[in-house]
C-alpha cells in the first residue's frame, strides 16, 4: 500500500499551483487594462489642453 496522504498533498499542491498561475495571469490582464484606461484618459486630457 502506498502513502495516500503524500499523494493527496501532491495533488493539492498541483491544484493550488494551477489556480495561482491562473490568478496571476488574470491579475496581469486586469492591470494592463487599468494601465491602458489610465493612459488613454491622461492622453485625452493632454490633447484637449
Amino acid at each position: 500500500m502506498h502513502d495516500f496522504s503524500n499523494s493527496t498533498k501532491a495533488t493539492e499542491k498541483a491544484v493550488v499551483l494551477s489556480l495561482h498561475c491562473r490568478f496571476i495571469s488574470h491579475f496581469r490582464q486586469a492591470m494592463q487594462d487599468v494601465e491602458v484606461g489610465v493612459f488613454s484618459t491622461y492622453y485625452d486630457k493632454i490633447k484637449k489642453n
